[in-house]
């Protein structure tokens, strides 16, 4: 027959070309961060910690005062304050009223910016934390990271990625301080800028877990963003196509092709492309490929299609005087279920 169609389907390249969507993102180097930025107020305060302390107005203070040993600080005229294993909020509080309780006609021991003196408290340096990060990573175990850098995203990246046999879409987080379990989908992160606050700080005893990864599914060709990509169960083609970044505009054939039946295809001129599942009656299987075809791709050529049980099913580029012996060995020979004897020719 002589009609538009590929003359072979691009599908069994498709692996070599892609790789998984989101694994090389936690390869990165974490940067080194010296300076304290953002601490979390559940932060545990830990003897080697540095609590700055600055009060300014009608009297003047600076105390730049380490947590001893037996976890105290001593500051000044006020004394030694008990502040190991607080959380960071509650010490400010504690060393706002100590300092109040002193300086009682110039500070107000209930609000830092309420009396004629300000007062701001913050931490310098700090020891840091212990994350357990377990399950499929490259580096499995504790870690210690710094307190302004203890979100899950460098806790990953420090226990050196997460493996490709990992999933990037339900990853684990259990918070010792509150006693919460978390469920962390890095695609929100990824492809929507989405972070949640709750994920950026980890605490002291956090544990990180990463599962296998569910279903992949790969997407080629006409699309802007082709990769291999993990669908969650309630997922179908149009939210793989989404994470693709949509099809470009030159798209016109989607083929599918599954391990367990024949190349399925679909012609985009005919259907919602926002919609795809409507054309699409099946689920899609872990270790499908899609081929997006666009119209360079398509061309004029002769060809045959092969079903049933042989190794590589779909559309085959056929020429002058081929055989139907080497028919078959373009789709990859029989299957070992295949009755030899019952071969239909239409």
């Amino acid at each position: 027959e002589n009609i538009d169609e590929p003359s072979t389907s691009l599908l069994d390249n498709t692996s070599t070309k892609i790789n998984p969507f989101g694994y090389e993102f936690l390869t990165k180097t974490v940067s080194r961060r010296d300076n304290i930025s953002v601490v979390m107020d559940d932060y545990l305060i830990k003897p080697g910690d540095e609590l700055i302390i600055d009060v300014w107005g009608d009297i003047n203070l600076h105390y730049k005062l380490p947590v001893s040993k037996d976890g105290f600080i001593d500051i000044g005229r006020v004394g030694r304050v008990y502040i190991q294993g607080m959380k960071y909020i509650d010490a400010k509080t504690k060393i706002l009223r100590a300092l109040g309780k002193t300086y009682e006609l110039f500070i107000n021991s209930e609000s830092s910016g309420a009396g004629s003196s300000l007062v701001d408290i913050s931490l310098g340096k700090s020891v840091g934390l212990i994350i357990y990060v377990t399950g499929a990573v490259k580096k499995p175990g504790s870690i210690h990271v710094n307190s302004t850098s203890a979100s899950v995203l460098n806790a990953l990246i420090k226990a050196g990625g997460v493996n490709k046999s990992g999933s990037l879409r339900n990853i684990k987080i259990s918070k010792s301080s509150y006693g919460e379990n978390l469920s962390l989908d890095l695609y929100d992160f990824f492809l929507n800028g989405k972070f949640k606050n709750e994920f950026k700080y980890l605490n002291d005893g956090d544990i990180i877990f990463v599962p296998y990864k569910g279903r992949t599914v790969s997407i080629d060709g006409g699309v802007h963003n082709p990769s291999i990509f993990e669908l969650l169960p309630d997922e179908n083609i149009d939210s793989l196509i989404e994470y693709a970044g949509g099809f470009k505009p030159d798209a016109i054939k989607l083929e599918i092709k599954s391990e367990r039946e024949d190349v399925s295809e679909v012609s985009l001129d005919d259907v919602d492309k926002n919609k795809i599942s409507k054309a699409v009656n099946k689920p899609l299987m872990d270790g499908d490929k899609i081929y997006i075809y666009v119209n360079k791709e398509i061309m004029h050529t002769d060809f045959e299609i092969v079903k049933g049980n042989v190794n590589n099913p779909g559309r085959k580029e056929i020429y002058p005087d081929i055989t139907l012996e080497e028919i078959i060995m373009l789709s990859g020979g029989f299957k070992d279920e295949a009755d030899i004897s019952n071969i239909e020719i239409i």
